[in-house]
């Protein structure tokens, strides 16, 4: 079973942050859609991180829901932002 935990955190000056921990997949995209939109449209908002550091597996449908987030919060006039720590992944 695919699992997903979005947990919100809101910082000063309208900074809003969407902790994502396990995997964005088929199973999870409308729940990290429905999130991001929610956090947009709150109308408290003005900028909001999504953090992709515990993502363990993103596929196509999170990676649209992702751009799909950032034309959102573009006609909302939110600034937009996904924080991914760099990780070096070795090739064979």
């Amino acid at each position: 079973m695919t699992e997903l935990a979005i947990t919100p955190l809101v910082a000063a000056g309208g900074v809003q942050r969407l902790q994502l921990a396990g995997e964005v997949d088929y199973a999870t995209v409308t729940q990290l859609s429905t999130a991001i939109q929610t956090a947009i449209t709150a109308g408290q908002t003005a900028e909001l991180v999504v953090d992709l550091a515990a993502v363990t597996f993103l596929d196509s449908g999170g990676i649209s829901a992702l751009i799909h987030g950032r034309r959102t919060a573009d006609a909302h006039a939110v600034a937009y932002r996904i924080r991914v720590p760099g990780r070096a992944t070795p090739t064979q």
